[in-house]
C-alpha cells in the first residue's frame, strides 16, 4: 500500500478535525460527536501503526488528542451551564422587576412612579411637600369571612 498518501489523508483529516473543533465556538452535543471522532481516528491510526512505520501519533499522542476533545466537549458543557444561568437569572430579574413595577403603578401616583424611573440611583429621589395630608390605613376584622357568605349587590 502507498503509506504516504494513507499517511497524508491521516494528517489533513487531523488538521480538519482541529481547525473545526478550535476555530468554532460548537455546543456540547456536537463536541461529544467529535470526542467519538477523535477516538475513531485515533484507533483507526493504531491499527493502520501495525503495518505502517510511517503513523501520525504516538500512543501519547492518541491519548493527548481523545483527552483534548474530551476538554473541549467539557469547555462546551460548561459554557451552555454558565449561559442557561445567566438566562435564567436575567429572566428572574425581569419578572421581579415587572412585579415591583405593577406594584408602584398601584401604590403611587403615575407622576411620582415617572420620576423615580428618571433619578439616576445616585440622586435623590423624588418627594412632594404637601400642606395637608390624610393617610388611612384599615383592616377590618372578619370581612373576608362576611364577604364570601353575602352575594354582590
Amino acid at each position: 500500500p502507498n503509506y504516504t498518501a494513507i499517511s497524508f489523508v491521516k494528517l489533513v483529516s487531523v488538521a480538519i478535525y482541529t481547525i473545526i473543533t478550535t476555530a468554532f465556538p460548537l455546543l456540547f452535543l456536537p463536541h461529544c460527536a467529535f470526542v467519538a471522532l477523535a477516538a475513531v481516528l485515533a484507533l483507526v491510526d493504531m491499527v493502520v501503526q501495525r503495518d505502517n512505520p510511517y503513523t501520525i501519533f504516538s500512543n501519547l499522542g492518541r491519548f493527548a488528542f481523545v483527552l483534548t476533545s474530551a476538554l473541549h466537549a467539557f469547555g462546551a458543557w460548561m459554557a451552555e451551564s454558565a449561559a442557561r444561568r445567566r438566562f435564567k437569572s436575567m429572566k428572574a430579574m425581569l419578572l421581579t422587576r415587572d412585579r415591583l413595577e405593577r406594584t408602584l403603578n398601584t401604590l403611587m401616583p403615575p407622576l411620582v412612579v415617572d420620576e423615580m424611573r428618571h433619578t439616576s440611583l445616585s440622586g435623590m429621589m423624588p418627594s412632594h411637600r404637601y400642606l395637608r395630608a390624610t393617610v388611612l390605613q384599615a383592616d377590618l376584622v372578619g370581612f373576608t369571612a362576611l364577604a364570601s357568605e353575602r352575594p354582590p349587590s
